[in-house]
């Protein structure tokens, strides 16, 4: 087995997940043990839901099935995931390359079951023991911006998944999973090296940026969340405007933005969702980030951002 420890949560593992190992320096949160199945799959009836993207051939990319009475998620050429309170009973295809499944949707899901819920973008620490969220939606330039933020000295808190975690009239966010996905064209504006990287999934573009290639790209400990940014890329020079959203507004732009919202609702889980979100929007500001698409206006993005963040934590 290995032991690792993300998001707050210590996790014995039958697969390897390519992270550094856990070391025993922070007492985690909560426990996952992630098993293989090696019993055959019986039959599962038809899924209650189904994923709306679908692959070439028209199989849906997901679906979900009642197994036991526990939840069983079925990731077509990669696997069956049954989810049973503290542990992921995996029953991998053949050959099949499951590391960032279990590390993005399947660990979302589990996470999200628990009572957990998760946003879908990046955290990054400002300054002091504050972080800002940053999402949108694809294509609208979180790996960028945050790239950006990193190569300023800023450092990543989460990358991928943002777990929202409730402590003292606080949002805190415990460090994530120690590497950032990145696509080419952000990936080789920031490191010349970009290639030697290690691909996310072999059939993919995305490359793990890791801490060995740029010291202390992440932190070491949680931060409290002090505001959450929907990017919105506009024209090359456009303004940067950045307004706050409040009340519905905010709340529905939350739920637009969870990490795959799907199976949480087919689930029944979604009124949980909404109060967990609700409470969110009372506790952090939401704002809408337009700003220039291009790399040429980052470093003004940023230091509106860092403007932003010094005011935040003053007021």
């Amino acid at each position: 087995m290995f032991r690792y420890y993300f998001h707050g949560v210590l996790v014995d593992s039958f697969f390897e997940l390519g992270l550094p190992e856990y070391q025993g320096k922070v007492a985690p949160k909560s426990h996952l043990s992630i098993l293989k199945e090696t019993a055959s799959m019986v039959q599962l009836g038809s899924p209650f839901w189904e994923s709306p993207f679908l692959y070439a051939d028209g199989k849906p990319q997901a679906s979900l099935y009642r197994h036991g009475g526990d939840p069983l998620l079925y990731l077509p050429e990669v696997g069956f995931f049954c989810f049973r309170g503290n542990e992921i009973d995996v029953h991998p295809e053949e050959d099949a390359y499951i590391a960032p499944f279990l590390l993005g949707r399947v660990f979302a899901l589990w996470l999200q079951l628990g009572g957990t819920h998760v946003l879908h973008g990046s955290c990054v620490a400002m300054d002091g023991e504050q972080a800002f969220g940053i999402l949108g939606d694809s294509g609208a330039g979180k790996s960028t911006l945050g790239a950006a933020l990193v190569a300023s000295g800023k450092r990543l808190v989460t990358d991928d998944l943002i777990p929202l975690e409730f402590e003292h009239n606080q949002v805190r966010i415990q460090p994530g999973i120690p590497f950032s996905r990145m696509w080419p064209d952000t990936g080789k504006h920031f490191h010349l090296d970009f290639d030697t990287f290690e691909k996310v999934h072999p059939l993919a573009e995305k490359r793990k940026i890791t801490e060995h290639a740029e010291q202390r790209r992440f932190t070491q400990g949680s931060r409290v969340l002090g505001g959450l940014l929907i990017l919105e890329r506009g024209k090359p020079d456009c303004e940067i405007d950045q307004v706050r959203l409040r009340g519905a507004r905010a709340l529905m732009e939350l739920v637009r933005l969870s990490y795959r919202p799907g199976p949480v609702q087919a689930l029944g889980l979604q009124g949980r969702v909404l109060k967990i979100l609700a409470k969110t929007v009372e506790l952090i500001p939401v704002y809408r980030l337009r700003y220039p698409t291009g790399m040429d206006r980052l470093n003004e993005v940023v230091s509106t951002l860092q403007a932003a963040s010094i005011k935040q934590q003053a007021t």
